[in-house]
C-alpha cells in the first residue's frame, strides 16, 4: 500500500497477496442498480470484475478516480467501451486534490 496522504493506493509490488472474487461471480443474476467503488487504486480492476453486471444492468456508478492520475481517463474510457450510453460526470468533494468521484448514469 502506498500512502499519499488521502490518496493512497494498493501497490502491485507489495508482498501481501489477497485472493478475491469478481463482482460478476458474486451477484450472478441479481439485479444491480448502483455500484460504488473506493478501493484504493483498484477501481479499474473492480470494474473489470463487474463488466457483465454493468453491461446487463447498467447500474448508476460512483467510482473514485483520485488514487491514480491515469484513472481520470482510463476509467471513463473503460466504462464507455462497456456501454456507450453512459453519461459521465466528475464531482470533487474537497479543497484538496483528493475525493474526486466519477458519476455515471444511463438515465
Amino acid at each position: 500500500f502506498v500512502n499519499n496522504g488521502g490518496g493512497g493506493y494498493v501497490s502491485s509490488d507489495s508482498s501481501i497477496c489477497i485472493e478475491g472474487i469478481s463482482l460478476d461471480d458474486v451477484v450472478r443474476d441479481e439485479k444491480v442498480t448502483f455500484l460504488k467503488f473506493d478501493i484504493e487504486g483498484s477501481e479499474l480492476k473492480g470494474l473489470v470484475g463487474a463488466k457483465e453486471t454493468i453491461r446487463k444492468n447498467r447500474p448508476d456508478l460512483a467510482i473514485c478516480v483520485y488514487h491514480k492520475r491515469e484513472d481520470l481517463y482510463t476509467i471513463p474510457n473503460y466504462i464507455l467501451n462497456l456501454c456507450p450510453d453512459y453519461k459521465i460526470y466528475l464531482r470533487h468533494y474537497q479543497l484538496s486534490k483528493y475525493e474526486t468521484v466519477l458519476l455515471a448514469t444511463c438515465r
